[in-house]
């Protein structure tokens, strides 16, 4: 038996980077594996993909910019019956090499946003019913540039700082 049959995982970022490796990872130990990212055709692929494997995938396209939204979200999943996530693993991240003086307010609050806020909004909706259940696992994906800051992407670098001190 695979170690996460019957359990579900919710997985950000699911559909670049190291998104989809985790994705299948969770996939092959049995989880039922809910993907969140922005590029819908990337989460198209990637569930073919799980399925041709034997695999069991959700993928919701969606823009964790918008953490108005994650409250909706998460009471979706509720009424799909996915209320029981046992496993959230904050994975999107996104960065901007330029020097730190060319960047616009709005550059900046979309990688702190994404990078931490939305996690921690994310993890205050579905942590209560974890607690509820006495269970539940939180990944929180940080960076080694959150513990010494990376030349030309300090933004990304305290966004995952941010992270590292919050998880």
């Amino acid at each position: 038996m695979n170690r996460l049959e019957g359990k579900i995982a919710l997985i950000t970022g699911a559909s670049r980077g190291i998104g989809p490796y985790i994705v299948r990872a969770f996939s092959r130990e049995g989880a039922l594996v809910i993907g969140i990212a922005r590029n819908k055709e990337k989460l198209i692929n990637l569930q073919k993909h799980i399925i041709e494997e034997g695999g069991k995938v959700r993928i919701i396209p969606f823009d964790l910019k918008e953490t108005h939204k994650l409250k909706v979200l998460v009471q979706n999943l509720k009424k799909d019956n996915m209320n029981r996530i046992d496993i959230l693993v904050n994975n999107a991240g996104i960065e901007k090499y330029t020097h730190y003086a060319d960047n616009d307010y709005e550059s900046i609050q979309s990688i702190i946003t994404v990078n931490l806020l939305a996690p921690m909004e994310l993890t205050r909706l579905i942590l209560p019913e974890m607690l509820k259940r006495c269970q539940g696992n939180i990944i929180n994906i940080a960076s080694l540039a959150g513990r010494k800051g990376v030349a030309y992407n300090s933004i990304y670098s305290a966004s995952k700082a941010g992270m590292i001190k919050w998880g």
